[in-house]
């Protein structure tokens, strides 16, 4: 059953909005809502940068970006206390505190779909695989999916 104020929901409104192939930051950005793909993720400063994923956090692989970096490159306003981020399809949607996600999490990139990844939390809450939008926001989006 839809709700009413699942109808007027900016953060599900955003998700059906998202490019193929891009990855929506949007929220309480100076600047507004950027659609990023892999190139501009590719192109965050060097130190933001790892090769390969895996030497941060077993079994992960591939090229990422900290988010710290997104972040950087989408100037989010301060104050905001909560980063939201979903997958494509919405089934899987988490709410992070910014302060704890922002310096431990990364973004894959490359060949595949981009995916959320958060080296030391718990299974369930460590990654976003095929990753479409992240909200930068004062409210925790409720959160679904495995």
């Amino acid at each position: 059953m839809t709700l009413l104020r699942d109808l007027f929901n900016p953060f599900r409104k955003q998700l059906a909005q998202v490019p193929a192939g891009r990855l929506r930051v949007f929220g309480a950005l100076a600047r507004g809502a950027r659609d990023l793909s892999a190139e501009d993720l590719a192109g965050i400063d060097a130190g933001h940068q790892t090769p390969d994923l895996g030497c941060y956090k077993p079994g992960a692989r591939g090229r990422a970006v900290r988010l710290a970096g997104v972040l950087q490159l989408c100037a989010p306003k301060s104050g905001p206390l909560y980063l939201n981020a979903a997958s494509r399809d919405g089934t899987k949607v988490l709410a992070y505190w910014r302060s704890e996600l922002e310096p431990l999490g990364w973004i894959v990139y490359g060949d595949g779909p981009f995916e959320l990844v958060v080296p030391g939390l718990a299974a369930a809450r460590a990654s976003i695989r095929d990753l479409a939008l992240i909200e930068i926001g004062n409210q925790g989006e409720r959160e679904r999916g495995v």
